[in-house]
């Protein structure tokens, strides 16, 4: 478990420090999308390597939280809805999709809405 956790923390600096070196090639929020965009490239990448090669559970969690979460949550999330669709609860995955975007926005503007700022 040491270990584990050692690699998953090793790749986490890995992660963030390619978030920071991609998101610095594009202005936001073309920045946030790009890494949105290349790490679910990734997830799905690495995903299929891992069921195609029979990788096991745990290189596979390793890469995923440690690098991949990192570097971007939104593949996680990408990763779950498509593995819904391919174990046929395509409804299921829609209702993700809704619901992370959805509950996700409304619970920015909650966040920002309850915090104090000076009146002019």
């Amino acid at each position: 478990m040491i270990v584990k956790l050692a690699l998953i923390s090793g790749l986490s600096v890995v992660g963030t420090l390619a978030r920071f070196g991609l998101s610095s090639l594009f202005p936001s929020p073309w920045a946030t999308f790009a890494v949105n965009a290349v790490g679910c490239f990734l997830i799905g990448l690495v995903g299929a390597l891992a069921q195609a090669h029979r990788i096991s559970d745990d290189a596979r969690t390793i890469v995923f939280v440690g690098f991949l979460g990192a570097l971007t949550t939104f593949s996680s999330f990408a990763w779950e809805t498509l593995t819904l669709e391919r174990n046929g609860q395509v409804g299921l995955a829609f209702i993700n999709v809704g619901a992370q975007v959805i509950v996700g926005l409304a619970l920015v503007y909650a966040g920002y809405a309850i915090v104090p700022r000076p009146s002019p």
